[in-house]
């Protein structure tokens, strides 16, 4: 999953310190983050109590903010050990660290601290040396980049109100949003087996794999975009789910072959809060919206005056202005107007 196979950071961080603590036989390191405006971030320390990495982020923040070159990578060499504006005296610590700007705002900044008279000054450090823990930093950052882009799609994928599950490879789980999970949890309609998915009677799971493969199986220099598949997926005592299989292309060299991507909707879900949302978009008031939402529900005009406690006359005329609002002219055209303006997935229609 996205959030699975994200790269755990505070590992890698932990294990760029230990490379780099060997590399510079000084084992007690540390990597912060400093951003314009906010306070600093231990990321990761070794060999440092949480009280005394916290200093050192503050006296390295404090370096930072007066420094007034433009460089975008810069090495700091011995400073004192600072709380804020306050030198530790009784530690007589001292720092050596390394700057890498990552942008315009924000900086990673990995320092060494130690009493003073055990500190060597940093612009002594070998020019291979300084680029390698650069490429290092480079890395961690990326890698940083990385994890922040995949969880905010997540978020993205988490916010619509349907389940959307990627697979890949033989049809493995890559990523479920929180809605896919919980059909999975409560095994509605489909359900999960090692990292494949499956549905709950047999002869639909065979068709499900089959889609799947298939869709995972295309060769994207080849063949023309394809609607994606459509399946039902029974539930017992519900509506079936209703699931749709496309393909995800992904581009370069070291990308999978393709995704499979499962869209299942809920028809027993209500979607009025966003169809309402739609209709005031299109001007209608409340009063027209409401009589429009029912006729797309189903009901007849008459049936829509009664629920909504209003002479037939009165709907009739909420009827009218929705059609000039929408640009439609008969209720047939107004239900679909609302449905095709709802969200689609792919070319479902």
């Amino acid at each position: 999953m996205l959030d699975e196979v994200a790269p755990k950071n505070g590992f890698l961080a932990e294990e760029l310190l230990r490379v780099v603590a060997a590399q510079l036989h000084d084992p007690m390191i540390m990597l912060s983050l400093h951003q314009e405006g906010c306070e600093p971030r231990v990321l990761a320390a070794l060999n440092i109590t949480d009280d005394l990495a916290r200093h050192v982020a503050a006296s390295v923040g404090h370096d930072l903010e007066q420094e007034q070159d433009a460089v975008p990578r810069a090495w700091f060499g011995t400073a004192p050990l600072r709380n804020g504006r306050v030198r530790i005296q009784e530690q007589s610590l001292a720092h050596n660290t390394l700057r890498y700007r990552v942008d315009a705002r924000r900086s990673l900044a990995l320092s060494t601290c130690g009493p003073d008279v055990q500190r060597r000054n940093g612009s002594q450090l070998s020019a291979r040396t300084r680029a390698f823990i650069e490429l290092m930093l480079h890395m961690l950052w990326e890698a940083e980049s990385s994890r922040q882009r995949g969880q905010a799609l997540a978020a993205m994928l988490n916010a619509f109100d349907i389940a959307i599950l990627l697979l890949e490879g033989s049809g493995h789980v890559s990523f479920l949003n929180d809605r896919a999970r919980a059909l999975l949890t409560r095994s509605e309609g489909i359900r999960r087996s090692g990292s494949a998915i499956l549905a709950c009677d047999m002869e639909t799971s065979i068709r499900l794999q089959t889609l799947v493969q298939r869709v995972l199986d295309m060769d994207d220099g080849s063949i023309e975009p394809l609607a994606p598949g459509l399946l039902l997926l029974p539930r017992q005592g519900k509506t079936a789910l209703v699931a749709t299989v496309t393909r995800i292309a992904l581009g370069g060299d070291a990308a999978p072959p393709g995704i499979a991507a499962v869209c299942i909707i809920d028809p027993d879900r209500r979607s009025s809060a966003m169809a309402e949302e739609l209709l005031r978009a299109y001007g209608l008031t409340q009063s027209e919206s409401h009589l429009a939402l029912q006729i797309v529900a189903g009901l007849s005009l008459t049936d829509a005056a009664a629920r909504m406690n209003v002479s037939t006359q009165t709907a009739r005329t909420y009827l009218k202005q929705a059609f000039w609002k929408t640009g439609t002219h008969r209720q047939a055209d107004l239900v679909r107007c609302v449905l095709n303006g709802l969200m689609r997935i792919g070319q479902l229609v």
